[in-house]
């Protein structure tokens, strides 16, 4: 990406956005992974999704165009990607007719569903994604108004390892575990979700049982309610989930509204858990959510949720968490789903004298700064020095060709950079 300054003499100053250039990179790089296959469009060449899994082979693409599909479908063993087009506008409703979507007994890592909204699933398990003895990947899509008669009203995992990342999971209900339901030795990472307002008469948000291991980390888990006991999480009979970098947040339940563990051996880390809990970095705060009344579950500014997470976490041997720094802002990841986005710096241009020995004092946001320009006699070149704590610590940008010139502009911004062209 390139962005263009505009100075006070109306020329143009060009900065590469390499954050964003390799965010579009990464963005390529997963589109091309996906056209190795074959690429098959709905309704363009199939008027229903599950037409199109039925015409695909092992490494297609079945890309969904934006609409309302009112079917349930089932990848019938397939080792292939489903993609929609906008998650917000690309619906598969199960129109109360069973599971909107069912994985089973797949063989194979290409497995994805991703950007959809997944609505209207009624099923004795799982309600909106029925996944077993297989390894999905579920990301980016809204999981919404579905329901259970036993495990997983939005998702249901047994026997699996699905990945499980970046999706609003929402007012779904189940007996066991309202948003997800993870059984019976299923091994799955879920990461990045915002799993609110489900209800269950357990585990309101996610339920954990019978040898299964979950490995938690960043996702949101608030408003959900459960009738009898683990309005956030329920662990029970033998489940040993790894939870990290979680919020875990004014759920409900007559018992243990946030947290409830029976016969089971689970880890929270570095989580803020409401009510307190015992673990290695665990707070018990107020997230400050930005406006969690309408679903909103970003961080304010001042959250304690900010940079209190852990980017790397070991336990008994076992690495649990291990994010490179371009994955989080800050100094340290943060509690929860949704990393805090600061505010883009606002930029100041000052016109500095040159002669030497010219100090000038300014001000930007309230941090004080000093600039002073000279001739360093070392290799006789002219430099600009600043510092960004009132001259304590002094750094020096080299000014070419500067023998002919009377007066320099300098672009401050608030992030600690300074711009000279």
């Amino acid at each position: 990406m390139v962005n263009r300054l505009e100075r006070p003499n109306g020329t143009n100053l060009t900065v590469f956005d390499l954050k964003n250039c390799k965010t579009l990179f990464i963005s390529s790089f997963f589109l091309t992974t996906l056209v190795f296959g074959t690429i098959i469009n709905v309704p363009g060449d199939y008027s229903t999704i599950q037409e199109g899994i039925d015409a695909a082979t092992n490494g297609d693409t079945v890309f969904v165009q934006a609409g309302t599909y009112v079917e349930n479908i089932n990848y019938n063993g397939k080792n292939i990607a489903v993609i929609g087009e906008d998650r917000e506008t690309t619906i598969i409703d199960g129109n109360q007719n069973g599971s909107v979507v069912i994985f089973d007994s797949i063989v194979g890592s290409a497995v994805v569903l991703a950007d959809f909204t997944i609505t209207g699933g009624n099923a004795y398990d799982g309600g909106g994604i029925y996944c077993t003895s297989s390894a999905p990947i579920i990301r980016d899509n809204i999981i919404t108004g579905n329901v259970s008669e036993t495990y997983g009203g939005g998702i249901s995992c047994n026997y699996s390892s699905a990945v499980i990342i970046n999706n609003t999971i929402t007012s779904n209900s189940a007996y066991y575990g309202g948003g997800i339901s993870f059984d019976r030795y299923t091994s799955s990472v879920i990461k990045g979700n915002n799993i609110s307002g489900n209800s269950a008469e357990q585990g309101g948000g996610i339920s954990c049982s019978v040898f299964s291991s979950p490995d938690i980390t960043n996702n949101t888990i608030s408003g959900n309610s459960a009738s009898t006991n683990g309005g956030g999480i329920y662990c029970y009979y033998v489940s040993s989930s790894t939870v990290t970098n979680t919020i875990i947040w004014d759920n409900t339940a007559p018992t243990d509204p946030n947290i409830s563990v029976y016969s089971s051996d689970p880890l929270f880390n570095y989580c803020d858990v409401m009510g307190g809990w015992g673990g290695t970095g665990n707070i018990d705060t107020d997230p400050l959510f930005a406006d969690p009344e309408n679903g909103d579950f970003t961080l304010q500014e001042g959250s304690p949720c900010i940079d209190a997470g852990t980017p790397f976490f070991v336990w008994e041997g076992d690495t649990l968490v291990n994010m490179s720094e371009d994955e989080y802002n800050g100094s340290a990841p943060d509690i929860g789903a949704f990393e805090y986005s600061f505010p883009e710096p606002e930029n100041y241009w000052q016109n500095l004298a040159l002669p030497q020995g010219y100090e000038r004092h300014i001000s930007t946001n309230g941090q004080d700064r000093v600039i002073t320009a000279g001739l360093d006699m070392d290799d006789m070149q002219f430099r600009i020095y600043f510092s960004d704590d009132s001259g304590d610590s002094w750094n020096d940008i080299a000014v070419p060709d500067i023998s002919s010139v009377t007066a320099v502009d300098i672009l401050l911004t608030d992030d600690n950079n300074i711009y000279v062209p």
